[in-house]
């Protein structure tokens, strides 16, 4: 008898297909490993499906990211024959040729994907490569966006990423080159990523961890007001940037704190308060605090804006004399300027802030001078500044005027009554009146308009014959008598 050799095994359709599919980047003469297996004996000439026949190769139908069947299918028994009348079954095309058909890349990086493939022809799953992460390092900053994750494993296995508050950030199934890639959409966060990447592959599985650090900017900045900046009394809205998920307070020197807010995981903030006219305005400070970070504060001036009001001094008039000591100068301006004088040398006077009333005043000590004061006022309000000039001078004696009463008839009225009287004189001079007697008769400080007045009791059917002595705060004197008078019985 003449013995036939076995047939070779064909695959064709798609089984063919499938394990082409399963053995990419394998040479094309290790597309299947070895020689084929005899078929065993059957009575027919179609593949037979029972027990004993060649392990099946998933078709590309199949789900490539469900885990293959733990079970096990026997493998054909070598030493089967078929029968000598069987005719013999097509070639298995192997070799270049098929590498061309297929499209498969050779090379020496198959030893994972042979593996794989012989454990799936095996039909037990199990990790030949371990999970690699390569497209990110732990610790590594990254900026809000896109981010393509990739790496490498065990093919057909799959791999699954997920943060610190278990949401899924991505999947992918490590293909036949032992590759795998996904990209996800990177919000910011109020510090990282916590990531956890795991490789499963039926049973098995193993995982890497990295922490993905938000490189956005945490520095607490103000955007809507500038330091020294005027404003205006009633709603505002501060707003800025800083750390994402960190409390901002704005707090005032005076009244504490005005506002609170959270930034937002885009690091931006903003927040309203109702500012009220304030004399020195708002001294701030914006705070950002965040459990960890250290504190951050930036502080914040702003003056009010009241409306620009002339610079007017009110107690002295340009070219009045002035006398010694204390004097008030006073006058209005705008809410919150500052307002500074300055004498002819140069010599500061005073300084004062306009109130909220738009009025201002302070005291200054005069002295004696030869040439009397010429003082310049200056009011500031930011770039605004306006002055005024205002000149005393030293009083120049003048005679004594009585207007009350009357005295030009020689005659006053009525008598045992205490009666007023006044007249003008010397600014700033002392005034002593005499009788004819030498008693005093009144006594008084001229003012600085030269007004003076005291009051006086007058006895019915009397004689008086007055005289008055004014003394300048320089030391000079006049003397002013022929005040006489009868007062009626």
């Amino acid at each position: 008898m003449i013995s036939i050799p076995p047939p070779a095994r064909v695959l064709t359709g798609a089984v063919l297909s499938a394990a082409l599919v399963l053995t990419a980047h394998l040479p094309a003469t290790a597309a299947v490993a070895g020689p084929v297996a005899p078929e065993s004996p059957s009575t027919s000439e179609s593949p037979s499906t029972s027990e004993g026949q060649e392990a099946r190769v998933p078709s590309p139908a199949d789900d490539p990211t469900s885990p293959p069947s733990d079970a096990a299918t026997p493998s054909p028994s070598p030493s089967s024959e078929p029968p000598a009348s069987a005719p013999p079954e097509a070639p298995v095309e192997t070799g270049a040729e098929t590498g061309a058909e297929t499209g498969i890349e050779t090379g020496a990086e198959t030893g994972a994907a042979t593996e794989a493939l012989q454990t799936a022809e095996s039909g037990v799953a199990a990790l030949t490569s371990p999970l690699e992460v390569l497209s990110h390092v732990d610790g590594e900053s990254y900026e809000a966006g896109p981010a393509t994750f990739f790496g490498s494993g065990t093919p057909t296995a799959t791999v699954v990423a997920t943060n610190q508050w278990g949401v899924e950030m991505g999947r992918a199934t490590v293909a036949v080159n032992g590759r795998w890639a996904f990209t996800r959409n990177l919000g910011p966060t109020t510090r990282s990523y916590e990531l956890v990447f795991r490789q499963t592959l039926g049973a098995e599985s193993d995982q890497q961890a990295l922490e993905l650090l938000y490189a956005g900017s945490v520095e607490l900045s103000v955007g809507s007001h500038v330091d020294g900046q005027l404003y205006s009394a009633g709603p505002t809205v501060f707003a800025g940037h800083g750390a994402p998920n960190a409390l901002v307070t704005v707090v005032d020197a005076r009244l504490g704190e005005i506002a609170r807010t959270t930034t937002a995981l885009s690091g931006r903030w903003s927040v309203g308060a109702d500012l009220v006219p304030a004399l020195d305005g708002y001294r701030l400070t914006v705070t950002q605090t965040r459990r960890d970070i250290d504190p951050q504060r930036v502080p914040l001036n702003l003056e009010y804006a009241a409306a620009l009001v002339p610079l007017g001094v009110d107690s002295h008039r340009d070219g009045a004399p002035y006398g010694p000591g204390v004097a008030t100068f006073s006058g209005r301006g705008t809410v919150g300027a500052r307002i500074t004088a300055v004498n002819q040398w140069n010599t500061p006077m005073g300084s004062a802030r306009v109130g909220v009333d738009g009025r201002w005043a302070f005291d200054r000590n005069l002295g004696p001078t030869s040439s009397g004061y010429e003082i310049t006022f200056t009011q500031t309000r930011g770039p605004a500044v306006d002055s005024a000039v205002v000149h005393l001078t030293v009083p120049v004696l003048t005679d004594l005027v009585v207007t009350t009463p009357d005295l030009s008839g020689g005659s006053v009225g009525d008598g045992d009554v205490m009666t007023t009287f006044r007249g003008t004189g010397t600014p700033f001079a002392t005034l002593h009146g005499a009788n004819q007697w030498g008693t005093a008769f009144g006594d008084t400080t001229i003012g600085a308009d030269g007004r003076w007045e005291f009051r006086r009791w007058l006895a019915k059917g009397t004689r008086y014959d007055l005289t008055f002595t004014q003394v300048s705060w320089t030391g000079e004197t006049v003397v002013t008598e022929g005040f006489g008078f009868d007062v009626e019985p």
